[in-house]
């Protein structure tokens, strides 16, 4: 017996989620989380409740589309008309869902002639062809759609969460000015070259924008037993990754589980990111990365064998990864790929008719409908929720008034080496009215003047020069009040002294909104000899994840380095001198040094002291040492070192017992060191007499604090609230994990 029903005359919905009954509590929540967010409204249902209605119960992907129809007509002239579809579970190529362990929870369109390889695709673009005469792969696109491929409702949970934070004003920072486009090096450089030409439609289209290129073949090869590999070239993405950007492309060759036959980002690689606060919308321009339909079938068993591709991976990862792709399926050409790549870019940086930020559906429509009428562009698809804006800060501008007193419309003198730039400016809205009434924070990024690159002519043809400003000055933050703000920082002396034009890169926020805006009407070159007094180099403190830890203390496989560095002359993190890069070096490995310039951060309002924050990765177990380096604006170096041991991760692991002071007579603060960091503690603490007895228990939920724990402290009181006598007493500490896991440790403390 079936429930009542009528999909027929269902309210009007702005997006409509087609999911299975094993997911419909969260495609619930996530409905109610655009309702709170934007006001947006959607529909929740089944596959069944639809092919009830269309279909006579029979399974059929026509069934779902003639429901989008029916629902895309009726609303047209609705206060909610149809805009998004988001289908809420994994699909395969197999509809039938005959093996055991298919999770066909949401039927995929398939070409007809699917069995050859280089003309099949699966489409889910067939239920967005609304309009007379389309279908298949025929036609405009009338709905922005969107497939979360999840298989499980952990999957689901994840891919939720991730959602919510990226809508939450948790993510802000300035990694949202940032673009990285990433090219391969085959092909006669038609990968590199495409590249360029989607930095240009950023210059044009979102100057604000900071453009991070990764181009293969400006890296060292390294050609071994098994391959060739760019192992310079998966360090560099992932410290892109893990650093923030807004949206990363990359363009070239590619399977189900990697990036280019040097196999550049693989699961391994994935699994590394740790960027669950500034997770970038991805862009393959490739083959078959997203294949989220392909099923192995065991010959023995029947059952299914496959693994996701690596584009699912990063969807789905619980660590970080991406908010969602633009990605393939299938084979697809560099020409037409390109085309696409270039409207998705068009697109991308266009406001909607509301003027925010357009949403990752509307992208995709667009893009696609301005690509023409091929078969290519159907086999990219959105892996993500279609309804999520793309979140550049779009809510006001941030405009400079003047450099030195100069007004900024007006001749700037040139920012020379080692001279002291004030800046001043304001905030105002789209659509030029100034924001008086705003107060917050401003982060203004100093570019130097482009420098150029020539590529190494790896795999043979020519080599190719490009250009990328990518030399920071400056990187500080200050605030913003009543709308305006000003700050000073001094030019590194190892600038380019030949003058180019520089930028200046803004990202303005507060509690509820953030904003952006650049500056190119300044010079940098030159050099200024009024004052070069300063012969001292930076002073350096060196920590893992927090200011608690030892010298010698224990770290996980994947610890935070923290340092804080200060200079009356500010710190050199231009880049532009050979071997005067804010770089670091394991073990003393001189010749692998991390370069870490764009790691580190001025306090707030100066130039003379600052943060570095670096998230090392895979660290072997064992003793290590770390030893930074920096260098001042005068060209002072100082080194610092620091001893750390890594533990192995799997083990919940204490050590380094301690109370201060220790022997005490008023109180004492009870902490010990272990290797699971950015936790909660559950901590009980048993002191005892001489004679065993327990005199005195303290229990606490606490943070980890880093590699630390927070510290319980005891004022010498027994439970009887008596204070203890002079001598000796033994305690015990007791911790148990989120996880369950516990772990024990024993010290003395004396009471004098």
């Amino acid at each position: 017996m079936l429930p009542n029903q009528d999909l027929h005359s269902s309210p009007a919905a702005d997006m409509i989620i087609v999911t299975h009954p094993l997911f419909i509590s969260g495609a619930r929540r996530l409905a109610e989380i655009h309702r709170k967010n934007s006001g947006l409204v959607s529909m929740v249902v089944t596959p069944e409740q639809i092919y009830n209605e269309f279909s006579g119960g029979v399974p059929d992907i026509a069934a779902i589309r003639n429901f989008m129809r029916l629902k895309f007509i009726l609303q047209k002239n609705s206060e909610h008309p149809l805009k998004y579809l988001l289908l809420f579970g994994d699909g395969s190529f197999d509809n039938k869902t005959l093996p055991p362990g298919n999770t066909n929870y949401i039927p995929t369109y398939q070409t007809r002639n699917s069995n050859i390889i280089i003309s099949s695709f699966t489409s889910d673009d067939f239920y967005g062809l609304l309009e007379n005469g389309e279908g298949e792969d025929i036609g405009t696109e009338d709905l922005g759609i969107g497939r979360i491929p999840v298989s499980d409702t952990t999957e689901a949970g994840i891919v939720l969460l991730k959602i919510e934070n990226y809508m939450s004003p948790a993510t802000q920072g300035d990694w949202k000015n940032v673009v990285c486009i990433t090219a391969d090096d085959e092909d006669g450089n038609t990968h590199m070259s495409d590249a360029e030409g989607l930095a240009e439609i950023l210059t044009v289209r979102a100057p604000w924008v900071n453009v991070d290129k990764i181009y293969f073949d400006a890296y060292n090869q390294v050609t071994t037993s098994i391959g060739q590999f760019y192992p310079e070239v998966t360090k560099a993405i992932g410290d892109r990754i893990n650093s923030g950007t807004l949206l990363f492309n990359y363009i070239g060759h590619g399977n189900e589980t990697s990036l280019a036959h040097e196999r550049v980002i693989t699961p391994g690689d994935v699994d590394s990111w740790l960027n669950i606060s500034k997770l970038p919308l991805f862009i393959t321009a490739t083959c078959e990365f997203s294949r989220f339909d392909d099923i192995s079938i065991n010959s023995i068993t029947g059952g299914i064998t496959g693994k996701p591709s690596s584009g699912e991976k990063i969807l789905l990862s619980g660590k970080g990864g991406a908010i969602a792709l633009m990605s393939t399926t299938r084979l697809v050409y560099s020409a037409p790929n390109y085309a696409l790549n270039r409207n998705i870019f068009e697109a991308a940086f266009i406001s909607d008719a509301e003027g925010k930020a357009p949403r990752l559906g509307d992208i995709i429509r667009i893009a696609k409908n301005m690509s023409g009428n091929n078969t290519n562009k159907r086999n990219f698809l959105l892996l993500g929720d279609p309804a999520v804006r793309l979140s550049y800060p779009w809510q006001g501008k941030v405009v400079t008034d003047s450099v030195n007193n100069a007004p900024a419309g007006g001749l700037i003198d040139t920012l020379k080496a080692l001279s002291l730039i004030t800046v001043t400016g304001h905030l105002e809205d789209n659509t030029g009215n100034r924001l008086n009434e705003f107060n917050g924070v401003v982060a203004p990024v100093i570019f130097g003047k482009p420098t150029e690159y020539l590529t190494l002519a790896n795999d043979g043809g020519q080599k190719m020069q490009f250009e990328e400003q990518n030399n920071v000055l400056f990187s500080g933050k200050t605030g913003v009040e009543k709308g305006r703000f000003i700050f000073t920082f001094m030019v590194p002396r190892e600038i380019d002294y030949l003058p180019g034009k520089g930028k200046i890169s803004y990202y303005a926020y507060n509690a509820t909104v953030d904003m952006n805006g650049n500056f190119s009407g300044i010079i940098t070159g030159g050099f200024d000899n009024s004052d070069n007094s300063d012969a001292e180099g930076p002073i350096i403190k060196l920590y893992f994840n927090d200011t608690l830890f030892k010298n010698g203390g224990i770290t996980d496989s994947n610890p935070r380095l923290l340092a804080r560095i200060e200079d009356v002359g500010g710190i050199n993190i231009a880049g532009t001198g050979i071997g005067h890069d804010l770089s670091c070096w394991l073990d003393n490995d001189r010749a692998a040094p991390f370069i870490l310039n764009n790691y580190f951060k001025n306090d707030f309002g100066s130039y003379s002291k600052g943060t570095l924050i670096y998230n090392f990765s895979g660290l072997d177990p064992g003793r290590h040492t770390i030893t930074l380096k920096a260098w001042d604006n005068f060209n002072n170096s100082s080194e610092k070192s620091l001893i750390f041991v890594v533990e192995k991760g799997e083990k919940f692991i204490i050590k380094n017992l301690f109370n201060h002071p220790n022997p005490f007579t008023e109180g004492t603060k009870i902490s010990a060191e272990h290797n699971r960091p950015d936790e909660m503690f559950d901590v009980t603490v048993n002191i005892y007499n001489l004679n065993g007895m327990i005199i005195k228990i303290l229990k606490a939920s606490v943070p980890s604090t880093g590699y630390q724990l927070c510290p319980l402290e005891w004022d010498g009181k027994t439970s009887a609230g008596q204070r203890a006598g002079r001598g000796v007493y033994p305690y015990r500490v007791t911790i148990v994990t989120e996880d369950g896991e516990t772990s024990t440790i024993s010290g003395r403390m004396i009471i004098y």
